[in-house]
This record gives C-alpha cells, sequence and structure tokens, in this order.
C-alpha cells in the first residue's frame, strides 16, 4: 500500500506545483483583460506592470520550489543506498 502512495506524492507534487503556477500566472491576464474591458484608456497599463512583475516572482519562487523538492527527494533517495 505504501508504494502506490509515495509513486503517487512523487508524481503529484510537481503536477501540483506547475498547475499553480499556471493559475497564477494566468489569473494576472484575466485581471488585465477585464479592466481593459471597462476602463481602456492607460488604465491597464500600471496593472500590465505590476503583472509582469508579479510573473518574474512567481516563476522564481515555483523555481526555487521545484529546486528544493528535486534536492530533497535525491538526497531521500541516496540515504536508502
Amino acid at each position: 500500500l505504501m508504494l502506490p502512495v509515495e509513486i503517487f506524492s512523487h508524481l503529484a507534487r510537481p503536477v501540483s506545483l506547475a498547475l499553480r503556477l499556471t493559475g497564477n500566472l494566468l489569473a494576472d491576464h484575466k485581471v488585465v483583460g477585464a479592466i481593459l474591458l471597462l476602463l481602456p484608456w492607460l488604465v491597464p497599463v500600471p496593472f500590465l506592470l505590476l503583472g509582469t512583475l508579479v510573473c518574474i516572482v512567481q516563476t522564481f519562487v515555483f523555481t526555487l520550489l521545484t529546486m528544493i523538492y528535486i534536492g530533497e527527494a535525491l538526497g531521500h533517495a541516496e540515504d536508502h543506498h
């Protein structure tokens, strides 16, 4: 029973991180699109700049989390040898 749970756990974490990153990046575009429809003249420009900054930070954080996860998984695998 533990083997399938461990396998699922190791497969689910990268998928979860990828889906969360995708959702966070796409949410910014949806907000800017809604504001663009409501107020189309120059109002979305600060939101676009802020959205770009958010995308950069989110990508950095999730890359860091992925590197930590892979490092822990490899370190954990090396302890078993």
